[in-house]
């Protein structure tokens, strides 16, 4: 039996994972500058299914591929979880700032709280619902729900809303994606479910992407300051974090994974502001705030006996 490794490798990893996460919120905005959405996410999950389909054999002692109904069940799992966050994900962080889109991806821990509640894996307790009226309440402060619900615009404007709505939308897909992976069971291989989730999705987001797609639109990740960000996020953002990931989870308890989601926002933003991309106001504070309390609240929750 294979020693486990230094409890201080693992939390490098998780906190190495978050950096990559955080500095690529940044480096996909400069590309979303330049290409649009759709060809974007359509562009960088079909390089990230091209690298991690062969790694994956090397991944596992034995290859062993699910039975056709988990094939199936695969299918809407994977476009949660892959297809459909990759466009919201461009989407959203096309219309909105690094700072607010890491903010929200946060909530991924409290939705997923709230979706395995609903499948009946976990048990609603009062610090857990504590924990959701935290982030729910912070999520609506970034939205600024207060402006909108006045007839006023918030000070992003509304395209910014819309970004964030998008994001949001992405997150919730994610989340349901993450429970929906788990009721599969632990018969299903990681790796080997997460490289069939990323063949459906190619094909997916390739039919979504194609019929607006113009070759000077994926000409233009060659260009200077573009195609070195392009590169970063399909592997370091899509292929590293994906494989150091699938080690630091058979080593580390969930609870403990969802609190480094804090680095996240933290390196986004502070990158963000420095190269002038986010201005930080009261709002986005307090809203950060309320959100990174609810994950810690729930984190906590997690670790009690219900």
């Amino acid at each position: 039996m294979t020693a486990p490794p230094p409890r201080g490798l693992v939390h490098l990893a998780l906190i190495g994972v978050s950096v990559l996460f955080g500095i690529n919120f940044v480096g996909m905005k400069i590309v979303l500058d330049t290409v649009p959405p759709l060809t974007w996410a359509m562009v960088r999950v079909t390089a990230a299914t091209a690298i991690l389909v062969p790694l994956t054999p090397r991944l596992v002692q034995r290859v062993r591929m699910p039975g056709r109904r988990t094939l199936l069940l695969l299918i809407p799992v994977g476009l949660l979880g892959v297809g459909l966050n990759q466009l919201l994900f461009a989407a959203g962080l096309d219309l909105t700032t690094p700072a607010h889109s890491s903010v929200l991806v946060t909530c991924v821990p409290i939705l997923t709280l709230v979706f395995a509640a609903g499948a009946g894996q976990e048990r609603v307790t009062g610090r857990k619902l504590l924990a959701i009226a935290l982030a729910v309440t912070g999520v609506l402060t970034l939205l600024g729900v207060d402006s909108w619900l006045g007839g006023g615009i918030p000070s992003g404007g509304r395209d910014a809303l819309l970004g964030d709505l998008l994001t949001l939308a992405n997150m919730t897909g994610y989340a349901a994606f993450l429970v929906a992976m788990r009721h599969l069971g632990r018969g299903v291989d990681a790796p080997v479910s997460t490289a069939i989730c990323f063949v459906y999705s190619t094909l997916f987001v390739s039919a979504c992407a194609i019929p607006s797609l113009e070759l000077g639109d994926v000409a233009a990740l060659a260009r200077p300051g573009v195609w070195g960000w392009a590169l970063y996020a399909i592997l370091a953002a899509t292929v590293a974090t994906y494989l150091v990931n699938v080690w630091a989870l058979r080593h580390a308890r969930s609870s403990l994974v969802a609190l480094y989601i804090y680095v996240q926002p933290v390196v986004a933003t502070s990158l963000s502001v420095a190269l002038g991309r986010d201005v930080i106001g009261t709002r986005f504070v307090i809203a950060s705030a309320l959100v990174f309390l609810g994950v810690l609240v729930s984190a906590t929750a997690k670790a009690e006996p219900d």
